[in-house]
């Protein structure tokens, strides 16, 4: 059975992502958003409005939603 969790913003953390010391924090801080890979806004957004027009579309047909501990 699929069970799907929703984070609310109080169980963000405060920058955009959590490190868990896989990287240095200077080389996501600094270096990422100078990767040419990254600059990806266009492409991103495009996608983005697909997934809601899908999302508003069909998004009734799934089931309810519960958490579980």
């Amino acid at each position: 059975m699929w069970v799907w969790y929703y984070m609310s913003q109080a169980t963000l953390g405060s920058g955009p992502y959590r490190n868990s010391s896989l990287f240095s924090g200077y080389y996501l801080d600094e270096r990422v958003a100078d990767l040419d890979a990254w600059d990806c806004d266009a492409e991103a957004e495009e996608a983005f409005e697909q997934i809601r027009d899908l999302w508003n579309r069909e998004g009734t047909l799934l089931p309810p939603t519960r958490k579980t501990n």
